[in-house]
C-alpha cells in the first residue's frame, strides 16, 4: 500500500487519478491554445416537490472528473480519426 492513500478501496488510484488529472489539464490547455472553443456553459437543474412542480433552480456544479473524461475522450476521438485517414498528421494533438 502506498503512503497518504488509506487503507480503503476507494484511494488504491489516488495517485494515479492525479497524474491523470494533472495530464488532462495539460491536454485541455493546449487544446484551446490551438483554437478549440469552449462548450463549457453553465448547467440549472431544477428542484421538483413532490407533486413534481418546479420550486427552485440550482445550478450543476461541473467537477474535474467531467472535464477530465471529455478531455480524454475528446483526444480519444482525435487519435482514431488520424488512424483512419480522416485528420492530417500535423493536425493531430
Amino acid at each position: 500500500m502506498r503512503a497518504g492513500t488509506g487503507g480503503d478501496e476507494a484511494s488504491l488510484f489516488c495517485d494515479e487519478l492525479l497524474m491523470l488529472n494533472k495530464i488532462a489539464h495539460v491536454i485541455r490547455k493546449k487544446r484551446f491554445k490551438e483554437g478549440s472553443i469552449n462548450f463549457d456553459t453553465v448547467e440549472p437543474k431544477f428542484q421538483l416537490d413532490a407533486e413534481g412542480h418546479p420550486i427552485g433552480i440550482v445550478i450543476k456544479e461541473r467537477k474535474d472528473a467531467h472535464l477530465l473524461i471529455e478531455d480524454y475522450l475528446s483526444t480519444l476521438q482525435v487519435v482514431s480519426m488520424a488512424r483512419s485517414g480522416l485528420y492530417h498528421e500535423n493536425e493531430i494533438l
